[in-house]
């Protein structure tokens, strides 16, 4: 990510961005900097460079998203808690609340400072893993009342992964296991493209290390062969879209056209699906030209509806000189995020996804939302199942539950209430009378009408709960309700 760059450079190159930007915070920034360089003189990474070089790696990927001060700040202090001894109280005498809150939610419990409750999550025979599973609720918790804390943990574990390659593989794989248990369900939930995508490119790399051989050497030769070809694609649009804009008399909107390759991932995927053959190791340079290796996106900076990017992003396509060299051969919608992309070819066959939004919505679609009724509704005991890809289901009167793909009935009473789930005997689905078991698996749009045992003489819910139901439920909050509850029964 910083080949052959020193900590100072880095650090050198935040500053000028600011500059040229007009940031605001720019002697905090120093302030930080000059603060974390002190705290963590002597310390080393793995690879034997000055541990300062992460933190600035980490504030500089932000700086590059155009986060503000406070952030770039929490990202140059993020380890001088946990390691460096600095208290948030000082913290929050040299920088300000936000960025000690911060600092504090990325932080660690020490084992000094771990006591036992009685959790899930608490086992003294596995300390370690247990107070790491303290941690990450501890910046869940405080994360949601201080949002800036997911983004400072996303650009660390973002860092960590592409410099993971001192570790031993065995290592490697526990910290990937982390990430798909921790990391990727926040960057899911702040929905934040830039992060959840490449977090999980650095997972898909390291998993399949061995089999990716033969893949990388073909993409580099397939990138390095249409370079050119693509650059020119880039600057057609950029000034087509310029020209269109004149004669529309739209002087009032600026347009640009951002490019990215697109992640390892979803071109495998991709391949996967259009070619013949059966593994990534499989791929060669000729199979890169059936599927879209690059996004493009048009960002208008003006006053304009989504409505009318999409409208002028078409009338662009449409236009001659472009149809000449860039031809539309389809139409997707992102799954996760909603957005929709044309697929454009060039004259050399390679493909494009392109779409077109504000440059506020491209922000927030690369950073995520720091708002809004998913964060403020998130139950800590949930966040894990957060990452994965969710189903609507009704109650029976007709509220809308939003459940985890492949939940069962069992499942589904959980989540309306424990109470429901110890007493469920089976479920009445889509308003038939008959009687459906509790690991019925549950698909979209059902209607689930659940019936519970009752006690006789006062009504109340019974719990009939048996052992097996630990393989009826597919959700971690379902299990961790039974598990505590056949603890305690079992002494």
């Amino acid at each position: 990510m910083f080949k052959n760059m020193t900590y100072t450079d880095i650090y050198q190159s935040i500053i000028t961005e600011m500059k040229a930007k007009k940031s605001q915070g720019v002697d905090s920034v120093r302030r930080a900097f000059e603060l974390a360089e002190r705290a963590h003189s002597g310390q080393t990474r793995k690879d034997g460079q000055p541990y300062v070089i992460h933190v600035v790696s980490v504030a500089y990927i932000l700086e590059r998203l155009n986060f503000d001060s406070d952030t770039i700040c929490a990202a140059l202090l993020h380890d001088v808690i946990e390691d460096c001894g600095i208290t948030v109280d000082e913290l929050r005498e040299q920088f300000g609340d936000i960025v000690a809150g911060v600092v504090d939610a990325v932080s660690a419990i020490e084992e000094k400072d771990y006591t036992f409750d009685d959790d899930l999550f608490d086992d003294e025979n596995n300390l370690k893993a247990s107070i790491d599973n303290k941690t990450y609720e501890k910046l869940l918790s405080m994360g949601i009342k201080n949002r800036l804390a997911f983004i400072i943990k996303l650009a660390d574990r973002l860092h960590n992964l592409s410099t993971i390659e001192t570790f031993s593989y065995a290592k490697q794989l526990e910290k990937v296991k982390e990430t798909e248990r921790w990391i990727l369900p926040i960057a899911n939930l702040i929905q934040s493209e830039y992060f959840y995508r490449n977090i999980k490119n650095l997972i898909f790399s390291i998993k399949n290390k061995q089999k990716l051989k033969n893949y990388f050497e073909a993409k580099e030769i397939y990138y390095k062969q249409n370079e050119t070809r693509q650059a020119e694609t880039k600057e057609q649009l950029s000034l087509g879209v310029e020209a269109l804009l004149k004669r529309l008399k739209k002087q009032n909107l600026k347009a640009n056209i951002v490019s990215e390759m697109r992640q390892d991932y979803l071109i495998c995927n991709d391949i996967l699906k259009n070619v013949d053959i059966s593994e990534v190791r499989d791929i060669k340079l000729s199979h890169f030209n059936k599927v879209s290796t690059m996004n493009l996106y048009l960002c208008f900076s003006g006053k304009i509806s989504q409505k009318e990017c999409m409208e002028i992003l078409i009338r662009l396509l449409n236009e001659n000189k472009i149809k000449e060299n860039i031809k539309i051969i389809g139409f997707k919608v992102d799954k996760r995020f909603g957005v929709p992309f044309l697929i454009v070819k060039d004259k050399s066959r390679n493909r494009y996804r392109i779409t077109a939004m504000t440059t506020a919505d491209y922000t927030i679609f690369t950073n995520g939302s720091l708002f809004g009724a998913d964060i403020e509704n998130i139950q800590t005991k949930e966040i894990t199942e957060v990452a994965s890809e969710y189903i609507n289901v009704y109650t029976r009167s007709g509220e809308l539950m939003r459940i985890e793909k492949n939940a069962t009935v069992l499942d589904f009473a959980f989540k309306l209430h424990q109470d429901l789930g110890f007493s469920c005997k089976y479920a009445l689905i889509n308003k038939s009378n008959t009687k459906q078991p509790l690991y019925t698996k549950l698909i979209e749009g059902d209607m689930v009408s659940l019936i519970c045992e009752q006690d006789e003489e006062t009504g109340e819910k019974k719990n009939i709960a048996k052992i097996r139901w630990l393989a009826y439920v597919k959700t971690e909050y379902a299990q961790r309700f039974l598990i505590r509850y056949f603890e305690k029964q079992l002494g």
